[in-house]
């Protein structure tokens, strides 16, 4: 396999990326911390993610750090409260629904903390890899996961949108990529901006998404896209006027 720093050159290199592909690391041993910076205040989850794209930190949080209550259910250190229920139901119709969702849809894990960083500074095989991402950019990043195979790709969503469960934790889980929008929290608090879109994808598969994006690359399909220009140019009314003969 390609070094961290590479795979980090290549991805952004190919996709024009304005952010650094970011590594996530879900720590489960006191010991996998020793090493990396700890955040030495409280923040998201989603924060992370900008500190590592935009800052290039690699830095961690444990459970004391991370604050967002949505996060701390879908990392495994907090229980589901009613104020959860009640804070959801800006999202669903009914309280009863909230809980409903808590309890069977939205994807969780348990961890003590996470390590965040820009792929070419991560000190170990990352568990998932984010890439923030506009809409051509992230049709390529569908390309280079088809190019080989040629199949459809799904991509699962639910109430709040949250990247953390949709993003992180059900790429970890199901071991499948996952194309997320940032929910209103990522959006106020974590600097998402209103075109940032988030391509998650499982780090074993890394190498070929690298080699898709290469070989889709050598087609044409590159960023940007250079769009058909016509010949003659023609003023927009034209298209309302008959063409000479």
């Amino acid at each position: 396999m390609m070094a961290f720093n590479d795979l980090e050159k290549t991805i952004s290199d190919l996709l024009r990326l304005d952010e650094f592909p970011v590594g996530l690391k879900f720590v489960h041993d006191e010991g996998e911390f020793n090493g990396v910076i700890r955040a030495k205040r409280r923040l998201y989850s989603c924060q992370m993610l900008k500190i590592a794209g935009q800052g290039g930190y690699l830095h961690a949080a444990t459970d004391h750090e991370l604050s967002c209550p949505h996060e701390r259910i879908v990392f495994g250190m907090a229980e589901v409260t009613d104020e959860d229920i009640e804070r959801q139901t800006t999202y669903v119709s009914t309280k009863e629904v909230a809980r409903k969702w808590f309890e069977t849809q939205m994807p969780r894990t348990n961890c003590r903390g996470l390590i965040v960083g820009p792929l070419g500074k991560m000190k170990s095989d990352p568990d998932v890899v984010a890439l923030t991402a506009n809409a051509w950019q992230a049709t390529r990043c569908i390309h280079a996961y088809t190019f080989h195979g040629g199949v459809n790709m799904q991509f699962v969503t639910g109430p709040a949108a949250i990247p953390c469960a949709y993003g992180a934790v059900y790429v970890h889980n199901s071991g499948r990529p996952n194309l997320v929008t940032a929910c209103s929290g990522a959006r106020r608090y974590g600097k998402f901006e209103k075109n940032d879109l988030i391509f998650f994808f499982p780090f074993k598969d890394i190498e070929k998404f690298v080699q898709g994006l290469q070989e889709s690359d050598k087609n044409g399909l590159s960023v940007p896209l250079l769009l058909d220009l016509g010949y003659p140019p023609r003023i927009p009314r034209a298209v309302f006027e008959e063409p000479r003969r």
